[in-house]
């Protein structure tokens, strides 16, 4: 009885020792919880071989290890840094005791212990150079993962992009200062801020949408004879590019010309600047007028349009104009901007035949008022209930061709249970890019979920973004399953299909009915990889002979005790043999596309690496093919409403090209002429279309 009474005092200085962490649990309570305990597995509830303060913390919350129940709730996250030049982040938090918090990022999978006061810090590796989901999620004592919500950490250790358009490198130029102007871009932190300094002095930056930024600094000085100009590009973590050009000023000899005004104005795109542009002429004297001569205006960036009159419309207007110099030496146009919005993007060049130097003109485009809203990203995703998708839900508040900043946009739940931001409605504004952000959380219920985008005025309907919930059923096969076609949507068969999740990997092959499935997989973040090169049937019959296929890849996610699948079914485009050309990098060759006029890739000797990093040569040529898509069946989703009359592949995927391949691409869609347009490419980093070169 002694040795009862001393345990039962033992007992009861521990738990007094550790009642703050129990919560309003009694020793009594927690003393009757180990005596029935005590009847199957002693004091050892986490099955550790000892006898721990967690132990008493199971008791304390009344869990039972042979009916655990659900699994412990979400962690909560301290703030953190979304973008970051670090190879890795620091991730805290508060968790329920005792437990797990798992971080799944790609591959990697990492672990930290929630402590007794329920906080958990954790050094995630970084993919560089990209985007990071990284997916977080419980783990309670059974090893049972809660519900997996994604964070996104972009690691940004490259420069931004930054060229010099204007002027030409080695111009020989006779003015005492000119503008500089040209484009800079950031694919990655870019949205968040760019910097450029022209010679060490700020320069007028519009950021644009990826690499498409522009920038102007004007009045830069030119001493007599050779100037070298410095163009240093910053994005919002410090990476730096520079790059330089070498003007030349010469002295004026003969009659001459200058500017006299109206640059470096702006105003909404497709409306006329407020002042005309003047130049002066003179003769070699540099005072006396040179009247009657002849001045040649001309457009030479953007779809700008020139008239000798005020208020005229575009219709009346012209890319170039002839005006003759009054009897002050004087001549102007107006000029009524383009479409496409920026810093000096806007240019004329003016000349006179046997007059010394040629004179420039820049000005900048502003956004019109928003006449529509569109989906950015995060459309047709798919989440667990209660959980969210991997990626946010990101509407593009837009003039038709421009992003409009600080715009108002309402999100709304209109059917299903979840939240944005935790709410049923949300208001946001638009960033510099006329994009607006909100994290959605599925509810209860699965099923479809549909959140609509809109703002005040809009002329045009809201963006609708669907989404579809997934529930656990306990007991349940984890599954993924899917469909795999071509673009007339005709099965194909024997297409060996890979799945990398949660560090584990798997492999199998489509059926005659295009159909493939993966059984008791892992859950979190995947990676499915179709390789095409094993398919040997169509529609349930032989593949004919020449008829080959590209590769596609998939981010998805896999959630535990469900089907899975992705949102739609794999569309491969039939790669022509009459597309396909040899290619050993000794000389240049030309892309076709039989049937499509006017489009041509060209690619030069000696830029083209393989994606394992070879380098094709003539014992070991490439094989290049360009093929296209059917626009509608493009199979990632294409960002911001674009809707290109024509898409194309080329193959092989994952090759890289330096210098760039030069493309001409007809205008299908009846731009007018000097139109700025932007070409997109699927960026298997962002896991997105990103746009990559102007046109």
């Amino acid at each position: 009885m002694e040795k009862i009474a001393l345990l039962t005092l033992s007992l009861l200085l521990t738990v007094a020792a550790i009642q703050p962490a129990l919560g309003a649990e009694t020793p009594i309570t927690i003393l009757r919880l180990i005596h029935d305990r005590d009847k199957t597995n002693g004091f050892d509830l986490d099955g550790d071989g000892v006898v721990t303060e967690i132990d008493f913390f199971l008791l304390s919350v009344g869990w039972d290890p042979t009916n655990p129940g659900v699994f412990a709730p979400a962690p909560t996250i301290d703030s953190f840094s979304e973008m970051t030049s670090s190879e890795t982040i620091l991730i805290t938090g508060t968790g329920q005791p005792f437990t797990y918090v798992e971080f799944i990022n790609g591959l990697e999978s990492t672990r930290a212990s929630v402590n007794g006061d329920g906080v958990f810090a954790a050094e995630i590796s970084l993919n560089p150079n990209t985007i990071n989901r990284i997916f977080i999620s419980s783990v309670d004592y059974t090893g049972q993962k809660g519900r997996a919500n994604p964070i996104e950490v972009i690691q940004d250790s490259q420069p931004p992009e930054v060229h010099i358009d204007f002027p030409a490198n080695n111009s020989e130029l006779t003015n005492e200062a000119v503008t500089i102007a040209g484009r800079v871009g950031d694919r990655l932190t870019g949205f968040m801020g760019l910097n450029v300094s022209v010679n060490g002095a700020p320069a007028q930056v519009a950021i644009g949408i990826g690499p498409n930024g522009t920038f102007e600094r004007s009045g830069v000085p030119l001493e007599m004879g050779e100037n070298v100009i410095q163009v240093v590009g910053t994005d919002a973590l410090g990476n730096t590019a520079m790059k330089e050009i070498a003007l030349n000023r010469v002295p004026m000899t003969g009659p001459r010309m200058m500017q006299a005004s109206g640059d470096g104005q702006s105003a909404m795109v497709h409306m006329e600047l407020p002042q005309p542009i003047v130049i002066k002429m003179t003769e070699e004297d540099g005072v006396t007028p040179f009247p009657n001569k002849i001045v040649n205006f001309k457009v030479i960036r953007s779809d700008g349009r020139l008239a000798a009159s005020p208020g005229l419309p575009s219709g009346s207007r012209s890319l170039m104009l002839q005006v003759r110099t009054d009897a002050q030496g004087m001549a102007q146009a107006y000029w009524m901007l383009g479409g496409d919005a920026g810093c000096g993007n806007n240019r004329i060049e003016v000349s006179s035949n046997s007059i010394s130097g040629t004179i420039f003109f820049c000005a900048s485009g502003n956004p019109a008022p928003p006449s529509q809203i569109n989906i950015g990203s995060g459309d047709n995703q798919r989440t667990e209930t209660g959980g969210s998708p991997p990626e946010p839900l990101v509407a593009w508040v837009n003039d038709s061709c421009n992003g409009v900043a600080d715009n108002p946009v309402t999100f709304t739940v209109v059917q299903g249970d979840g939240l944005v931001n935790g709410a049923t409605q949300v208001t946001v504004n638009t960033s510099q890019t006329g994009h607006a952000k909100v994290v959605f959380r599925a509810g209860t219920f699965p099923g479809n979920q549909v959140v609509k985008a809109d703002f005040s005025g809009n002329p045009m309907g809201p963006a609708a973004f669907t989404l579809f919930a997934v529930d656990r059923i306990e007991n349940s096969p984890t599954l993924f399953t899917g469909l795999i076609y071509d673009n007339a949507y005709c099965p194909l068969g024997n297409a060996t299909c890979f799945l990398q999740v949660a560090g584990d990997f798997f492999t199998t092959q489509s059926n005659d009915d295009g159909e493939f499935s993966f059984q008791d997989l892992p859950d979190g973040p995947g990676y499915l990889h179709v390789n095409a090169s094993t398919i040997d049937s169509r529609n349930g019959s032989p593949l004919p002979p020449g008829i080959t296929y590209p590769d596609l890849s998939y981010e998805t996610v896999v959630i535990s005790n469900a089907l899975n699948s992705l949102p739609t079914p794999v569309l491969l485009p039939p790669l022509a043999a009459t597309n396909t050309v040899s290619f050993d990098n000794s000389e240049d060759v030309v892309l076709t596309i039989k049937g499509i006029e006017g489009l041509e890739m060209t690619v030069e000797a000696g830029s083209m690496r393989l994606r394992d990093g070879s380098v094709p040569n003539p014992s070991n040529p490439a094989m290049l093919s360009l093929n296209q898509v059917h626009h509608d069946d493009v199979p990632m989703p294409m960002p911001d409403g674009v809707a290109p009359p024509i898409a194309w592949t080329l193959q092989p995927s994952g090759a890289t090209f330096d210098p760039p391949i030069e493309i001409s691409y007809p205008n299908m869609t009846g731009l007018p002429a000097g139109a700025i347009a932007y070409f997109l490419s699927f960026d298997h980093d962002t896991g997105q279309f990103e746009i990559v070169a102007s046109g």
